[in-house]
């Protein structure tokens, strides 16, 4: 049976995260507080940690929930495994480093990081099942890792040069490497 969330509880929850983004582009996270949190968002430190663990367990759902929005699996789940598919998540990817970039210090990158290359993954992972029924879920597993931390640190690479042409166009020359990791 599906659950319903109370409305409340979601909209306290959404104006949490919303207020820790807002503080977060006003300074650094060392220098957030639950009390800056809870006082931004005009409620008391029990609502806080009804909802939360801690600052850090904020942060972990709230760039989650981010990552998920914006790699949005449903999306993925009729493309094809072609160039049109590397180009997409490429543009994602390199949207979400701008994002990221106005709402959090570099200094949570790892963090980061492993959340938008476990979504990566698993994206990748469901189209490889999909399209090649030969591969077994070790292979898979190697696969889409392979896959998903490659683009992601094309798109950093894309996000640190200050130079960098458009998405599209900065990842086409590593589209030949990149899709033989969408073919067998």
């Amino acid at each position: 049976m599906e659950t319903k969330i109370d409305p409340r509880v979601a909209r306290t929850r959404k104006a949490i995260i919303e207020s820790f983004i807002q503080l977060s582009e006003r300074k650094p996270f060392e220098n957030i507080s639950v009390k800056d949190i809870t006082e931004e968002a005009l409620i008391n430190r029990a609502t806080f940690y009804n909802h939360f663990l801690d600052k850090y367990d904020l942060m972990e759902k709230a760039l989650f929930e981010d990552v998920q929005l914006k790699l949005n699996r449903e999306e993925y789940s009729e493309v094809q495994l072609n160039e049109d598919y590397i180009v997409s998540l490429f543009e994602k990817l390199c949207s979400f480093h701008m994002r990221l970039a106005t709402q959090c210090q570099r200094s949570y990158i790892v963090t980061i990081n492993q959340l938008v290359v476990d979504q990566l993954k698993v994206i990748h992972s469901q189209q490889l099942k999909k399209h090649f029924e030969s591969l077994d879920e070790e292979e898979i597993h190697k696969i889409a890792t392979l896959f998903a931390s490659g683009l992601f640190s094309l798109s950093q690479e894309w996000f640190d040069d200050q130079d960098a042409e458009e998405p599209a166009t900065y990842v086409k020359d590593a589209i030949p490497f990149l899709k033989v990791f969408i073919k067998q």
